[in-house]
């Protein structure tokens, strides 16, 4: 279930939803690339101290420091030549390349860890998931497109605070060991800052907040207009609809560029006001503490890699408030799923090592071919009393629905557009399962029913599934038996297809795109058909098939129909009256979300 719970209007959320939303979203590798991230930091912080004591022992060592001066204290009689000094500072040169190549690979891993993890389960939810619900497209988009990889970036981010924020840890303790008068004006003076910046940051998240869902409008607005770009046309709406995408491409801008405005704002202050405090505790340190010079040299340096990175700290804290409500998105849709659920999505990412050799557990698809076609009868489909909802607290797309089909007949759905007829569809070959009621085909769960023998379902969409290959590649998609050049001659023959594959040069060999360019409209829903039909199904399910051919052609599919009469059973979901006339009873979704039968004479009519 959904994690719930109030956000304020600067996108805050519960430290719960952080706590349980962050492992699900890192796992083990982006956990262990965080500590290498965190571990590697505080090895560059020691090193840069290590530094400033390089710089106090250089300066004594060619006599510009006074006589009796002293080096990092605990090092008081330390008195190296110049090869203890140049190998040092190779010593300390390599250690300083190991941390920032540990932190870097730390940092990065995480941000694409992440962002794969929600892409695999994304990919689960859509394919995969055992709940089967309904998993809108135009969602899916805008996570894949625009919210994870925010929220990779989130997590990027969300390290290099962590880690350098550590660095900034030992940088300050570095500077107390060194000169703790001039430390403590450097630490008050960053905490004055820091209570800037978080204010800065908390309006940053103001501005982020609705980020997301001008987003969403955006991406969905595009989608829908371009599906039906035609429509609107015809009814001379297009200004309308690209006021609305402007509005709401403005308002993304409008809030962007206020939330990226105030986070550079945040990242600049500290460099800025560093600078100051730098000269304050130079001033403290001459005129009241007389620190000796080789200690304000190294607290010096120490001072200015604090600034440095305090200022990338500042900087990754405003990304990150960003995206924060990206990641809010983020950590509601992982609370959707157990961990099992999730490291099994996210499993083929386990034989991919660090430098991205290895394969992983995901290889491409293959399929059985040496399975027969089950041979039994054509089954009986009975819907009774079936309640659906795509979300658990969702409206009812179905509510009571109930139908009957005896074996080998054919049966009609007709409804309005949106009345629950692709989803009644859905219950019947087992992607979707009825919150109440049942759905049997041949007594047993359409799920069951089909998954020992695939072949056992045909369907046909009303807009063509097509992909990139052959037009043998096309009839051999899903299924899981080998077949005869005369079976395909004779299923594309049956669709009168034929003659025109016949007049390809390359004849079943001919190459078309995922889109099937150069082939027709009716050349490629016949091409769907003739898919289905190889598979010499039990059940067809033809979903709107005829609604983007003309007459001829629908009433060339409904001749072909009537022949599978008593060797499959047929579902025909159609607004159309032609490709219905031969049907045994017709069945409407009412705007009670039930099933209800109507005079077969419309389907003759």
């Amino acid at each position: 279930m959904p994690v719930s719970a109030p956000y304020d209007v600067y996108g805050r959320y519960p430290m719960k939803l952080v706590i349980a939303a962050v492992p699900r979203l890192l796992g083990r590798d982006g956990a262990f690339w965080f500590t290498v991230s965190v571990i590697a930091s505080l090895v560059l912080a020691l090193a840069d101290y290590a530094v400033a004591i390089f710089i106090e022992a250089l300066l004594k060592a060619i006599d510009l420091a006074p006589p009796g001066a002293r080096v990092a204290g605990w090092l008081d009689d330390w008195n190296p030549g110049a090869v203890e000094l140049l190998g040092l500072l190779a010593l300390v040169g390599v250690l300083r390349g190991l941390s920032q190549f540990g932190q870097f690979q730390g940092n990065d891993l995480v941000h694409e860890v992440v962002n794969s993890r929600l892409r695999l389960l994304s990919a689960y939810d859509v394919l995969k998931n055992p709940a089967g619900k309904f998993v809108s497209a135009a969602d899916t988009n805008l996570k894949v497109g625009e919210i994870f990889p925010k929220v990779g970036l989130f997590m990027f981010y969300s390290v290099t605070v962590v880690a350098m924020g550590i660095q900034c840890v030992v940088y300050l303790a570095a500077m107390l060991y060194t000169a703790w008068q001039e430390a403590i004006i450097g630490i008050v003076g960053a905490g004055v800052i820091g209570l800037i910046v978080l204010r800065i940051n908390r309006s940053v998240r103001h501005a982020a907040s609705g980020i997301p869902e001008e987003q969403k409008g955006l991406v969905t607005g595009i989608q829908r207009t371009a599906d039906n770009w035609m429509l609107v046309r015809a009814f001379r709406t297009a200004g309308r609809e690209h006021d609305a995408l402007v509005r709401r491409s403005l308002n993304y801008y409008r809030q962007f560029v206020r939330a990226k405005t105030l986070g550079n704002v945040g990242a600049v202050v500290p460099i800025v006001m560093s600078v100051f405090l730098l000269v304050a505790i130079i001033f403290g340190s001459m005129e009241w503490f007389g620190t000796p010079g080789l200690s304000l040299v190294a607290l010096v340096y120490l001072f200015a890699r604090f600034s440095m990175t305090a200022g990338r700290v500042a900087k990754g804290f405003g990304l990150v408030s960003s995206m924060s409500a990206h990641f809010r998105l983020a950590a509601e849709y992982v609370a959707r799923f157990d961990r099992d659920e999730i490291d099994k999505a996210a499993t083929p990412l386990r034989g991919i090592s660090a430098l991205g050799s290895g394969t992983s557990s995901a290889g491409p698809p293959s399929l059985p071919r040496d399975r027969q076609i089950s041979e039994e009868g054509p089954p009986e489909i009975v819907v009774d009393n079936a309640a659906f909802s795509h979300a658990a607290t969702g409206p009812l797309i179905l509510d009571g629905a109930s139908l009957y089909a005896n074996p080998g007949e054919q049966v009609g759905i007709v409804g309005s557009s949106g009345s629950g007829k692709s989803t009644l569809l859905g219950l019947m070959f087992g992607v979707f399962r009825p919150d109440k009621g049942s759905v049997r085909i041949a007594g047993w769960e359409p799920d069951a029913y089909f998954r020992e023998y695939p072949e056992r379902l045909g369907y046909v969409g009303a807009d063509p599934f097509l992909v990139e290959g052959t037009i043998k590649d096309n009839l051999d998609y899903g299924s899981h038996v080998e077949h005869t050049s005369e079976e395909y001659r004779e299923v594309l023959r049956s669709v009168h297809l034929l003659d025109d594959v016949d007049a390809l040069q390359d004849g079943l060999d001919y190459r078309i795109e995922e889109s099937g360019e150069g082939l027709s409209a009716g050349q490629k829903q016949r091409l769907s058909l003739a898919r289905s039909l190889l598979r010499k199904p039990k059940v067809m399910i033809l979903d709107e098939v005829a609604s983007n051919l003309d007459s001829a052609m629908e009433n060339e599919i409904a001749l072909l129909l009537e022949q599978l009469k008593g060797r499959c059973t047929v579902v025909i979901v159609s607004h159309r009256s032609g490709i219905l006339r031969f049907a045994d009873r017709v069945y409407e979704l009412t705007a009670a979300r039930k099933l209800r039968q109507i005079e077969t004479d419309l389907a003759h009519a």
